[in-house]
């Protein structure tokens, strides 16, 4: 029905009711094919009143010779790149060039009725469509940007070509698995960087510390680190702190002596030694004196305490 509107064999009732019914299906069906228009081109086209004369307008503008708008068209597809723009919004900029230029430029049929099983015209058809999706496969090819180059060889070296859809599903499959790399290197070195950050953060903390405590002083013990209200002389010492010092006397005292168990004798360091040797040395000087008294007196009296039990 809509079709009347464009070629005139609808026309404008006389009924005042069907009239207005008329005008709101041409109006709208003129405000569909104007939307189809490019903005910069629509200003030549605002004079028409009704669908039947903004029909006969365009027809008459591009019907008549269209080898510039053909020439365009082909300037357009043989330099189409992707560019900045995304895989999906390239591969729909050049198939709208290509259904474009099959508006244009329709590929020839054959004139036979169909009913040949042999006939020369439709395989010359169907070559001729081979060929046109082939050429439009380099040209999709030639406009991809060169972070695809290795598919792009891919392609180009099998002995079966895909079609231009097929190739467009192989590309955006490379790229959805790239993005969802760089998501995971992005990821990844947040993390890093965020790790790398409280690690400075805690030493610079730890290093503010160190250089306060160099700077304060105790007034009632005269030590640094700490200041005379958190003095421990003065506010008594934490349980840890006894405990440490009992772990610290342990450790130099084990460090000290050493007892082997296996060979039942016990190692002593170079000082212990000097002093046991300085005390056996006093206590067979006094039983020296003890005895020569006791000789004096007519009794023996044997006092040797370098002997055990």
């Amino acid at each position: 029905m809509k079709m009347g509107f464009v070629d005139g064999s609808c026309t404008k009732p006389e009924d005042p009711q069907d009239a207005i019914l008329w005008k709101m299906i041409d109006a709208m069906v003129r405000s569909w094919i104007m939307h189809t228009i490019e903005k910069k081109a629509r200003i030549h086209f605002q004079s028409a009143t009704t669908l039947k004369e903004l029909w006969d307008e365009i027809k008459s503008r591009y019907e008549t010779d269209n080898w510039p708008t053909q020439y365009k068209l082909k300037k357009d597809i043989c330099t189409a790149k992707q560019g900045n723009i995304d895989l999906e919004d390239y591969y729909s900029k050049v198939r709208l060039f290509w259904d474009e230029q099959l508006h244009l430029q329709p590929h020839r049929r054959c004139t036979c009725d169909r009913s040949q099983k042999d006939c020369v015209g439709c395989k010359l058809e169907k070559e001729v469509i081979m060929d046109y999706e082939k050429s439009n496969l380099l040209l999709f090819l030639m406009g991809l940007n060169d972070s695809y180059e290795n598919l792009i060889d891919s392609i180009l070296a099998m002995e079966s070509k895909p079609t231009v859809y097929k190739a467009f599903t192989m590309f955006l499959n490379v790229e959805k698995k790239r993005n969802i790399n760089m998501e995971q290197d992005i990821y990844t070195s947040a993390m890093f960087v965020k790790e790398k950050s409280y690690s400075n953060s805690r030493r610079n903390r730890t290093e503010d510390v160190r250089q306060r405590n160099k700077t304060q002083i105790c007034t009632h013990c005269n030590m640094n680190g700490h200041l005379k209200e958190g003095c421990y002389k003065i506010v008594g010492y934490p349980e840890w702190w006894t405990n440490k010092r009992r772990k610290k006397a342990g450790s130099n005292i084990a460090n000290a002596a050493h007892f082997d168990e296996e060979n039942d004798s016990v190692q002593i360091s170079k000082s212990q030694y000097k002093e046991i040797q300085n005390f056996m040395k006093a206590v067979k000087e006094g039983n020296d004196k003890i005895a020569s008294t006791s000789k004096g007196k007519g009794s023996c009296i044997d006092l040797d305490f370098a002997a055990g039990p």
